[in-house]
């Protein structure tokens, strides 16, 4: 007895071991592109795209299971899109293993090999993806849900409820986005493309990182999360998300020739920082993207650009954005002990982009900010500013035409370098032959430094500000230097033009010294004793020009002087003798205090009424 079940024991170990051997050599010469006809025909149904591949094998391996390949593969494009394949991949392969298929009809897929894919997304002018339709004509419908909504069936798997896979490994791929709902059409590509995810299923959530280049030589790029797939719905659920990549990483020559909504825009030279972005969740559908919520925070920021002289740094801000605003909620840039905030929304971002903002600068180093080797007038001090703007586009056009705003602009402890403003005003009053070295030569020695020094300091300098039309215009403009004091208007443009005009004042009492230097430069004297000039600066960045109005003190002059001669004449005709002036006392007179205000007579007022109406 025990020597028949010995022989039949060892023949079922025989016979099993030439099943497995025949099974083996089966699927190791089984030629799977016979049925690739079949394949492609049920592929295309169920994505209603045309599908093709050039190779497909089926084998049998110890250490992956059945394994099953497949080279070349493509899926064209939605029509209306492009001419282009929507996906191609250089090589798939899975292994899969054979128990629980054979026991529980569960496909458990060990692992997916995905080399070399492309895929090109876009999304056409009339906001339609052409994903959205991946599959929407097919020939069969997807199962029904449970009730926790969970897929328990697939009529296109031919009877095999679900697909699970432990691992997913996906490398060197491509991923292009177009937009052709904005304008000009913003392209995006994302590079050295890596995936892994973990425990697949079609019916759990599962987890995935994915890495990638964007505008870089290198992996700039991480993404982390958890996705869930609903084949009934048509949905793909997103949580848990995590965005990570460095801004010095970033390749600002790539960025430019990507974008043409950059063309014209000036970029930094450089860049730094880390972003992070974090979703809770996010779904799409066939009809697009649900309505979501990202923060996104920057940190340890920095831009340098080349007409500035230093970098901003750092740099930190936090946004919100959603499927249509963006909302600036807080953004600092600093610069030594200056600082930079602001606040703000961004609505309708991918169409009409209107804007709104408001800007509070501090203590900006002026000379720390722009780089002024090559400018013959340079400036320092420390700037302020308040702005509140609003409008549409951020392109030139756009802002020339919808940027409206206001504010106000303040420079303290000021310095114009390698420029005497005073020296330069007065040297502008031709009718007066070397007015200036006149001066120079006479005027008391702590008054011929401020027309000796290189540089003008500003002790003050304040306007306020409104944006419109492309014209920045600047009012209420007073400046308050050592030796002479400003006030006025101005305007400047977008490429930096501007111009002022206002009165130049002289202060009472270095006028009442000029005017003992040079006895003509009384009849330009005020009421107050101060000296007015009329004067413009006109120019660009540091380029400034400046002129009086030589009209006006050549009509004042010949005012004030014709009005002397007259009351001579009138004096002589009713035959009236000038009172002499009283000499000051030695010991009391003061060569820089203003002469005092006398009354004047009527007929004085009368002479002066009748030029005023000649000169007017």
């Amino acid at each position: 007895m025990m020597k028949i079940f010995k022989i039949i024991f060892t023949s079922l170990i025989i016979l099993l071991f030439i099943g497995m051997a025949g099974i083996f050599i089966f699927l190791q010469t089984f030629d799977a592109n016979r049925f690739k006809p079949q394949i492609i025909s049920a592929a295309r149904d169920a994505l209603g795209r045309a599908v093709d591949f050039d190779d497909i094998a089926l084998r049998l391996s110890l250490s992956k299971g059945l394994e099953l390949s497949l080279k070349q593969l493509r899926i064209s494009d939605s029509t209306g899109f492009q001419n282009k394949d929507f996906l191609r991949v250089d090589s798939i392969s899975l292994g899969v293993e054979v128990m629980p298929l054979l026991k529980k009809r569960q496909i458990l897929v060990s692992s997916i090999n995905i080399n070399s894919p492309e895929c090109i997304i876009i999304r056409r002018e009339d906001g339609l993806f052409n994903l959205q339709d991946l599959g929407k004509s097919a020939s069969f419908k997807q199962g029904s849900a449970d009730s926790s909504g969970t897929i328990v069936a697939v009529q296109a798997a031919a009877g095999i409820p679900l697909v699970f896979a432990k691992t997913i490994l996906l490398s060197g791929g491509k991923v292009t986005y177009i937009d052709r709902l904005l304008e000009p059409e913003f392209i995006l590509d994302i590079s050295q493309l890596r995936l892994r995810i973990e425990d697949f299923s079609l019916k759990d959530t599962f987890a995935f990182i994915i890495e990638g280049s964007v505008f870089s030589e290198q992996n700039n790029l991480r993404v982390e999360g958890k996705i869930r797939l609903d084949l009934a719905g048509s949905k793909v659920s997103l949580s848990d998300l995590t965005i990570t990549t460095d801004l010095s990483d970033l390749s600002l020559a790539r960025l430019e020739s990507s974008l043409a909504m950059l063309k014209g825009v000036e970029l930094p030279e450089q860049l730094g920082g880390r972003i992070n972005a974090s979703i809770t969740k996010i779904e799409v559908t066939r009809e697009g993207l649900a309505p979501f919520n990202i923060s996104v925070e920057l940190s340890a920021g920095l831009v340098k650009y080349k007409q500035l002289a230093r970098a901003f740094s750092p740099i930190e801000a936090e946004f919100k954005i959603t499927e249509s605003r963006i909302r600036i909620r807080q953004l600092s840039l600093g610069l030594d002990k200056g600082m930079i905030e602001v606040g703000g929304e961004l609505d309708d971002y991918t169409a009409a982009q209107q804007f709104n903002f408001k800007a509070d600068i501090q203590d900006l180093d002026l000379a720390k900010i722009f780089d002024q080797k090559a400018q013959p007038v340079k400036i320092e001090g420390l700037f302020a500013a308040d702005f509140t703007a609003q409008g549409s586009g951020f392109t030139l056009e756009s802002l020339k035409e919808s940027l409206l705003g206001e504010g106000s602009l303040e420079i303290k402890k000021g310095k114009l370098l390698d420029i005497n403003v005073l020296k330069i005003v007065l040297s502008k009053i031709s009718m007066i032959p070397n007015l200036v070295e006149k001066i120079q030569a006479n005027l008391p020695e702590r008054y011929k430094e401020k027309l000796k020094q290189k540089d003008t300091v500003i002790t003050k300098a304040k306007a306020s500000l409104a944006v419109a039309n492309g014209i920045a215009m600047l009012e209420e403009v007073g400046v308050e230097a050592e030796g002479f004091i400003f006030s006025g208007r101005g305007k400047a443009d977008f490429s930096g033009q501007f111009s002022l005009a206002g009165s130049f004042f002289i202060p009472a009492d270095l006028a009442a010294s000029m005017v003992k230097a040079v006895p003509e430069l009384q009849y330009l004297l005020e009421e107050t004793g101060e000296i007015r000039i009329p004067l413009q600066a006109a120019g660009k960045a540091g380029d400034i020009k400046f002129s009086v109005d030589l009209e006006y003190i050549t009509g004042k002059i010949i005012k004030k002087k014709a009005s002397e001669e007259l009351g001579k004449a009138l004096d002589k005709v009713f035959n009236r003798k000038s009172q002499p002036e009283e000499e000051p006392d030695s010991d009391t007179a003061d060569t820089d205090t203003p002469p005092a205000k006398q009354e004047k007579s009527l007929e004085q007022e009368l002479i002066e009424n009748v030029f005023d109406l000649i000169f007017k």
